[in-house]
């Protein structure tokens, strides 16, 4: 099994900006999924692009709207400080039926979801965000962004919970969410503690022992 050919930009968009910063600059009227999710989108990716090419300490209002095409008033405007667009970062990798599919059992969501983690985890976005979980951050409300950040993962794993429940798969949520966290752990431990890859046999693992796991508890 492959891990699934998964753009890497439903988790974290690789909008270009300079599509849209015309569209921003001349100020286009504010509509439903137009130019306010068109501004989100730019600022929140310019703030992975500069995570992943220079590090924290390198994300500063000023260079956020340098990169993302929007005026730095409007971002203190949405987002109020540099934590506050911090935090709304970590958050912008929603669960969603884009990336993690209803493929209609247990097992193809988990093995979904652990292939598109695959992906994620060898990404330079991936790599970058969990360099800073593996590391730590000098800057300020660093542990508020990571909050946010595993509330996103919990998301991911609610999603297939609730499925799985509705399908009578599972009874008990406790137990399918620690499987989950146990396999996010050991991608994190192969990416930034042994500096390993994610290849396709581990994600056939993980698969396999996950759903050996599963099978083995009460339901």
């Amino acid at each position: 099994m492959r891990a699934d050919d998964v753009m890497v930009g439903t988790f974290i968009s690789n909008t270009k900006h300079s599509d849209i910063s015309a569209d921003i600059t001349h100020g286009a009227e504010k509509r439903p999924g137009g130019r306010s999710s068109r501004v989100k989108l730019a600022v929140l990716s310019a703030v992975t692009e500069l995570l992943v090419e220079k590090g924290d300490k390198a994300c500063t209002i000023e260079a956020v709207a340098e990169r993302s095409g929007v005026h730095k008033t409007t971002i203190y405007r949405r987002w109020g400080t540099l934590g506050g667009l911090m935090k709304a970062s970590f958050a912008h990798m929603e669960a969603s039926p884009d990336y993690l599919p209803d493929t209609g059992s247990l097992e193809g969501d988990i093995k979904r979801l652990i292939s598109v983690y695959a992906q994620y985890f060898e990404s330079p976005e991936g790599r970058a965000v969990n360099q800073l979980i593996a590391g730590g951050s000098e800057q300020d409300n660093f542990g508020r962004w990571m909050g946010e950040y595993y509330s996103a993962r919990r998301r991911d794993f609610d999603l297939i919970a609730d499925r799985a429940v509705q399908r009578q798969e599972i009874r008990n949520r406790a137990q399918f969410l620690f499987c989950m966290e146990m396999v996010m752990g050991t991608m994190l431990i192969r990416t930034h503690m042994t500096r390993g890859r994610i290849d396709d046999k581990m994600v056939d693992e993980l698969y396999s022992l996950s759903m050996l796991y599963l099978r083995s508890s009460p339901r």
